[in-house]
């Protein structure tokens, strides 16, 4: 929230500003942030459902026990951030870039990854439920003991990607770049 005073008294102008902000929480109407630095950021027992990031940045963050439903991270720099304990649905995350991240622990539902970049990330212990993979970049990812049903890997880079002691049900890759998949 940015405010900027004009020709008022901070005193006069501080309570249509909380009146205002009070106003868009109880319409529930859904929460934009554009271009926020939450560099190192440590969130957590937080609930971000609803809530649209675009172009922000996130880079050696962790988010731990959160509720991410609904939410989507657009454009946003996600690299070597930590995700863990975490069960949403509906998570989309387009043009964002996750690379050197680690999922551990999680439930991903009803979600899609557009055109986003996962290099040298690592699962650990995801279940991936109905997940849209769209040309998405998961090189050199590593997948240990993750689970994906009905997931959809449309046009993905899976170039030296690793399936270790994964399950796939009812799921397919399509148009993809399979050169030196490792699948134990």
């Amino acid at each position: 929230i940015a405010v900027t005073k004009t020709d008022k008294e901070w005193n006069q102008l501080k309570p249509i500003i909380l009146g205002e902000i009070m106003d868009h929480f109880l319409s529930n109407n859904p929460i934009i942030i554009s271009e926020g630095n939450f560099l190192n950021g440590n969130f957590k027992d937080m609930d971000f459902r609803d809530v649209s990031f675009t172009s922000c940045i996130f880079n050696k963050g962790q988010f731990n026990k959160m509720n991410l439903s609904s939410s989507s991270f657009n454009a946003s720099q996600m690299e070597s951030v930590r995700f863990k304990n975490i069960k949403s649905y509906n998570v989309s995350f387009q043009r964002a870039i996750l690379d050197k991240s680690s999922w551990e622990d999680m439930v991903l539902e009803d979600s899609k990854l557009n055109e986003s970049h996962l290099k040298k990330t690592v699962f650990k212990n995801v279940i991936f439920k109905n997940i849209l993979f769209n040309k998405a970049n998961c090189q050199e990812a590593y997948f240990e003991k993750c689970k994906f049903v009905d997931c959809h890997f449309f046009g993905t880079d899976l170039t030296k990607t690793t399936f270790s002691n994964c399950d796939f049900k009812n799921s397919r890759i399509e148009e993809g770049i399979m050169i030196g998949v490792t699948v134990m």
